[in-house]
């Protein structure tokens, strides 16, 4: 079997390994197009699973980032565009994830190429939607966690993140189980880890760290947080 008819079998197999091992083989423009779209669609229809939530944000990312390439090839097999739900898919999702900008942004990309997402308003109908979700009153950030021994460089490097478009979130930390202060951002995340410790026989609240009082990790491709480096790979 070609690595080509592997490539289209596992388009539509509706297998989602087989579809993700085939995304690292190489493929005509039209295969990737159709392979990406349907990895987005296969996993977007169950992304109340937090790794097939996660699969389809990195597949739209990877498809959209890619279309400009695989546009042309479309349109001269077609004609014209067709519908590339996408676009729409990961708006939603965005939408739904609270990160309501890169969702407009991304439905003003579909708008540049002259896409529709099959409903009567369109694109424009969608981002005029997610503005009005964004008027409401924002819900109240948490309280930024006070730094070990009141660090004031590291209080900084919080903030400078949550004005680089970091998102926080409350939760537990994955090895220890602890209460943690959580930053997002695409695939990325910054975990805080919060607890205390008693110092000078006086009970201080503390971040755990292990660079500087922030740990970056990303999700890999089968939806493990892996470490990243200083420069900027996953260890």
């Amino acid at each position: 079997m070609t690595g080509q008819s592997e490539i289209f079998s596992a388009t539509y197999s509706g297998d989602l390994d087989r579809m993700l091992r085939a995304a690292d083989r190489k493929a005509s423009r039209l295969e990737r197009h159709f392979l990406l779209l349907n990895i987005v669609m296969l996993t977007y229809k169950r992304r109340d699973d937090p790794r097939m939530r996660m699969l389809c944000r990195m597949f739209s990312e990877v498809h959209l980032r890619e279309f400009d390439e695989l546009a042309p090839a479309l349109k001269a097999d077609f004609g014209f565009l067709p519908r590339v739900p996408t676009f729409q898919f990961y708006a939603a999702i965005l939408t739904e994830d609270g990160q309501f900008q890169k969702a407009i942004d991304v439905c003003r990309r579909a708008i540049a190429f002259g896409l529709h997402d099959g409903t009567q308003s369109g694109f424009e109908g969608r981002i005029a939607r997610i503005q009005k979700r964004m008027k409401p009153r924002a819900a109240p950030m948490p309280s930024k966690p006070k730094p070990r021994n009141s660090d004031p460089d590291l209080q900084q490097r919080i903030d400078a993140l949550v004005a680089d478009g970091w998102v926080y979130a409350e939760g537990k930390d994955d090895d220890t189980g602890a209460g943690a202060m959580v930053l997002y951002k695409g695939e990325d995340r910054i975990r805080l880890t919060m607890g205390v410790t008693t110092e000078g026989g006086m009970l201080r609240a503390f971040i755990g760290f292990d660079s500087g009082g922030l740990t970056h990790e990303r999700r890999d491709r089968q939806g493990v947080w892996r470490r990243v480096g200083p420069d900027g790979f996953m260890e």
